[in-house]
């Protein structure tokens, strides 16, 4: 948690406006899989797109390759100062276009 002085900083608001955690949950029979897998937002060239570590794409790959099936899948995107809704908000991310650099 931030300290009481740093809660309202417009700095630190400025910030997480582009700090999008995804929430997943996976399951493969009566076992689940839910985490959190913190993302940043950013538009190139007018694309839309959400940069996070290769490891956590590669995470995410390793589980739907060992059968898991993806039963939920959410940005949260209401971090920012100025955020409009706090509600999480369906993220298609099998529709995706996921790469690595490694």
């Amino acid at each position: 948690m931030l300290p009481e002085e740093r809660r309202n900083d417009p700095l630190v608001g400025y910030f997480n406006r582009h700090i999008v955690p995804i929430y997943f949950e996976l399951s493969k029979g009566a076992d689940a899989r839910r985490f959190i897998i913190t993302s940043l937002v950013m538009s190139v060239r007018g694309e839309w797109l959400l940069m996070t570590a290769g490891h956590c794409i590669d995470f995410v790959q390793e589980l739907m390759d060992e059968n898991y099936k993806l039963t939920k899948c959410v940005l949260i995107d209401s971090l920012g100062s100025e955020a409009k809704d706090g509600l999480p908000v369906p993220f298609q991310y099998e529709d995706a276009r996921t790469t690595t650099t490694g």
